[in-house]
């Protein structure tokens, strides 16, 4: 029975041998099991972190975009309503006969100036007098009549070269010009989010 004692004497050993390698390769994978857990909270941490300050410039750089698009609209009307106003008062602008030739003349010195010779002027009907007196001793003549709010279109003899000197077209200009003006205004110097 020796032999029957020494052997389970043996297999409890091995037994038990067995069961404190199964036990710390147990804790040792759980070791594992934990430290990789964490690895990947912190990787979901980290990437959830980047995913919430990527939103976050996402929605300043929006605010941002529209702040701006509510500062060009507000900017738009008041140089709308600044240019309306503009239209407005030119439509009174004869109501100053020495103001108006003092107008009309000076739009005659640059059509000259651009227009080289006799110079064909487009006028409305109701400046036909005013711009009459200003051609006598000239070679220039008064052409065919137009409808404008002031001022006229100046031609060559052959009505090839023409200079728009009409009110409407100085304002669309003027606007041109001060919309161009108020833009690089506005986006000198800004930095982009």
């Amino acid at each position: 029975m020796d032999l029957l004692a020494q052997i389970e004497h043996e297999g409890a050993q091995e037994a038990e041998r067995i069961g404190a390698e199964a036990e710390a390769e147990a804790k040792a994978q759980l070791s594992r099991a934990e430290q990789e857990i964490i690895a990947e909270v912190e990787a979901y941490r980290q990437s959830e972190r980047h995913r919430i300050e990527q939103e976050q410039r996402l929605i300043v750089s929006r605010a941002r975009a529209q702040a701006r698009a509510i500062f060009l609209k507000a900017k738009s009307r008041a140089a709308e309503a600044l240019f309306a106003k503009l239209v407005e008062e030119t439509t009174n602008v004869r109501a100053d006969a020495a103001r108006y030739r003092t107008f009309l003349e000076r739009c005659l010195r640059e059509a000259e100036q651009e227009v080289r010779g006799p110079l064909v002027l487009h006028a409305d009907a109701a400046d036909q007098t005013v711009i009459e007196e200003l051609l006598r001793g000239t070679a220039h003549r008064l052409g065919g009549p137009i409808k404008t709010a002031g001022g006229f279109i100046a031609t060559d003899a052959g009505g090839q070269l023409v200079l728009d000197n009409r009110l409407e077209t100085r304002i669309a200009n003027l606007r041109q010009r001060a919309r161009s003006e108020v833009g690089k205004a506005l986006f000198v110097g800004t930095v982009s989010a």
